[in-house]
């Protein structure tokens, strides 16, 4: 053990001073730590109930592999979170994703499919499958909605109908729940164990702590990990390579930005110089067409007064030709030398 020193109180009121610096629990590896303790499996399936909610609840869990073998030498290689077996015989994944990657929903699909479908690898036929479900906790938003919680599963589009529920896959977006100031504002167990992750060493987590067995024993363990200076060391140092990597996609991401507005903008004036050249050959064209027809006329019109001296006068012959006096009466000057 090591000696922690005592955090201060934050100005948003949402944490206390009520113990030493404790870990996030929303980082992966801190997260397996407490959820994936197989001497406290009590933690994980109160967790999973609060989440779940089933007619029946979960009374039992036995953690598996998080490895996803491949089936071929080429497959993408998994390693999941956190996998466990309930009483019940179901698959369940829970996933932790502290920053947007664009890829979330297909990487739950990917880990569902391979759970899934790789119970036919250990013997099982068709009709054994057993339903598979996927939680994923994340701290940023990804769905089009309020609601911090959503579960999905396979249903007909128009009728609602369900096909089945051996797919179910949940989202739990953090950021949407919001700060609990109250311990009486905790409704369901879910948003507990939410207000856990998101504030361990708040006023109400610790109210609640006294209320929930299974809280208590959470945060003692985090207690525990975050006062182990080797835990720690791990924390730090999977902490710098997440920021590191969450820099270069934002550098990489600011980049591209950049690179895309100035191709862009070059595109936008070869365009424009593409475009006022053809429109300027299409005004020559139209211009040349419409002074031909001008010409033409005027001088078939200049043809007619020229035959016409003869017979009548100017201010008539302009009349008839639609040509001022004045050049009838410059083309009568003309015909006279």
């Amino acid at each position: 053990m090591t000696k922690m020193k005592h955090i201060k109180p934050r100005v948003t009121g949402v944490e206390e001073d009520l113990g030493p610096v404790l870990l996030p629990p929303t980082m992966d590896f801190v997260f397996k730590g407490l959820f994936g303790n197989e001497k406290k499996p009590e933690i994980l399936i109160s967790f999973l109930n609060a989440v779940l909610t089933p007619e029946e609840p979960i009374t039992s869990i036995t953690f598996k592999d998080r490895t996803l073998d491949r089936r071929h030498r080429k497959d993408k290689l998994g390693v999941l979170d956190l996998l466990a077996e309930t009483d019940k015989g179901e698959l369940v994944n829970i996933e932790v994703q502290l920053a947007d990657e664009n890829d979330m929903i297909e990487r739950s699909l990917f880990y569902w499919s391979r759970l899934f479908s790789g119970q036919l690898e250990s013997g099982y036929f068709y009709d054994q499958l057993e339903r598979t479900i996927c939680i994923n906790i994340l701290d940023f938003n990804l769905m089009d909605t309020d609601d911090y919680h959503s579960s999905y599963r396979l249903k007909e589009r128009d009728r609602n109908d369900e096909l089945t529920d051996l797919l179910e896959i949940h989202y739990i977006e953090l950021k949407k729940m919001k700060d609990i100031t109250d311990v009486r504002e905790v409704k369901t167990q879910l948003e507990a164990w939410i207000e856990f992750l998101k504030h361990p060493q708040s006023r109400v987590s610790y109210e609640l702590a006294h209320q929930h067995e299974p809280i208590r024993e959470a945060k003692e363990e985090l207690l525990a990990l975050s006062c182990d200076q080797k835990y720690r060391l791990h924390y730090e140092a999977r902490f710098k390579e997440w920021m590191d990597r969450h820099n270069r996609l934002h550098y990489a991401e600011k980049k591209g930005m950049q690179r895309g507005l100035e191709k862009g903008l070059q595109q936008g004036i070869e365009q424009g110089i593409q475009q006022g050249i053809g429109q300027g050959i299409e005004q020559g064209i139209e211009q040349g067409i419409q002074q031909g027809i001008e010409q033409g006329v005027k001088k078939g019109a200049i043809e007619i007064a020229t035959n016409l001296l003869d017979i009548l006068d100017n201010e008539t012959i302009a009349t008839k030709t639609g040509l001022s006096v004045v050049e009838v009466a410059q083309i009568r000057k003309k015909s006279t030398y």
